[in-house]
């Protein structure tokens, strides 16, 4: 074999240290996202990519930010005006806290449902916390932005189970 190599080249390959400020901290995604959710799924690996990314004060507190928004897009999916009790005007149509409460009541009523709507609920608390830099800031950026997958993927199973149920046969 006649070979001439005419150029040489060397690729570098680095890692970042792990220990750096706003290195990946493992953020778990298992779920396979429910179709029409294409948009916010795409908000989902931004939002990944900016916490690989982030550095400054600022960058972890836009993370708080983002979280807010997806998650108040996500629920916004999830609601509409036959939530609201008759008489009762309807939330602004971006008052997520107004609208959050309408979803709850409507579609996680209950003593069972308590553990979900304080984690639905806690979940806006934290992304506000980080937003505001209050809270440690790499830890509550990878905590809030792991919560708000945890809230998408959440919100996409009710919406699963409503579309999966089916009207009760009458034995006629």
């Amino acid at each position: 074999m006649d070979v001439t190599p005419t150029y040489l080249a060397m690729v570098r390959m680095t890692q970042r240290d792990p220990s750096e400020p706003g290195a990946s901290a493992g953020i778990l995604d298992w779920f396979e996202p429910a179709p029409g959710w294409d948009a916010l799924e795409a908000d989902l690996v931004e939002l990944k990519l900016k916490l690989a990314a982030a550095r400054t004060e600022h960058d972890f507190e836009d993370i708080g930010r983002r979280v807010r928004e997806i998650a108040t897009d996500a629920m916004m999916r999830m609601v509409d005006l036959s939530m609201v009790p008759a008489g009762d005007a309807p939330p602004g149509e971006r008052h997520a806290e107004g609208w959050l409460r309408l979803l709850l009541e409507s579609r996680l009523s209950g003593g069972p449902n308590d553990d979900i709507r304080g984690f639905v609920k806690k979940t806006f608390i934290l992304a506000n916390a980080v937003t505001h830099g209050s809270s440690d800031r790499v830890v509550g950026a990878v905590a809030t932005t792991q919560a708000l997958i945890t809230l998408v993927r959440t919100l996409q199973a009710i919406e699963r189970s409503e579309d999966n149920q089916t009207e009760p046969e009458s034995d006629a």
